[in-house]
């Protein structure tokens, strides 16, 4: 991710450049409110700084009785706006409301702040790099979003999967996410570095079960490396990483 100071300009062309070099669709699959507790509260922050939001009163506390259990993912970095800057926001509402796919904007303190970047960019060459509004840009793709790693497998209009020995509930899974803090127990990484999964700690085919006690959040890497392996900790899960 950019720096706050970063001359990229994040424009359409830069954002969907990044998602073909990734492999993965020019938009985010789940830059809906009703998918993604950041791309809700980026619009609420919008709205309660009365500006433009799409979404209704009625709506907004149907969403906000929704994603009540999910908001602590964000609490630290919660979506904010005022009427000179915006930040942590998702970047898929920056680009709708203001043209640019990032997650912290702040406008030009003063008139001697925009002249003086407009001349530095012009010496340099890169005018069209140059925004007219926002002195400090943070560039962000969906993928650097916690919420897109957690968020993802459920995006509509993913074919659903049967379930198979061992599947986890999707509600159980982000119990046992937001136990273990959204911190993978074996490496001690969290999103959006890596994918978290729930993972069983004696495995299915030792005859683990689906009980809390069993499950515990690893990343994709740790959780594939494992593979059905069974695992004893020391300890309860939640104390920290713990190495395989």
């Amino acid at each position: 991710m950019a720096s706050k100071d970063s001359p990229d300009k994040p424009d359409f062309a830069w954002y969907t450049a990044e998602s073909k070099r990734k492999g993965l669709s020019p938009r985010c699959p789940i830059a809906d409110a009703a998918l993604c507790p950041r791309y809700w509260l980026s619009l609420d922050a919008l709205g309660r700084n009365r500006q433009f939001t799409s979404i209704s009163p009625e709506r907004n506390a149907e969403l906000e009785r929704k994603w009540k259990m999910f908001v602590p993912v964000v609490a630290e970095e919660e979506p904010v706006a005022d009427e000179k800057s915006i930040d942590h926001f998702c970047p898929e509402v920056s680009f709708d409301r203001f043209g640019l796919f990032a997650s912290f904007l702040h406008e030009y303190i003063d008139d001697i702040d925009r002249e003086t970047l407009y001349t530095y960019h012009e010496r340099k060459g890169t005018l069209d790099q140059h925004d007219a509004r926002w002195q400090w840009i943070t560039p962000c793709h969906y993928t650097e979003c916690r919420e897109y790693s957690i968020h993802a497998p459920f995006a509509k209009g993913k074919p659903a999967k049967p379930a198979r020995p061992g599947d986890v509930s999707p509600r159980k899974r982000w119990q046992v996410l937001e136990r273990d803090k959204h911190t993978c127990m074996y490496c001690g990484r969290k999103p959006p570095e890596v994918t978290l999964h729930a993972d069983h700690k004696v495995s299915v085919k030792d005859g683990g079960t689906d009980d809390l006690e069993n499950l515990v959040t690893a990343c994709e890497d740790c959780n594939l490396g494992k593979g059905a392996s069974s695992i004893r900790f020391e300890g309860k899960p939640s104390t920290g990483p713990h190495q395989p």
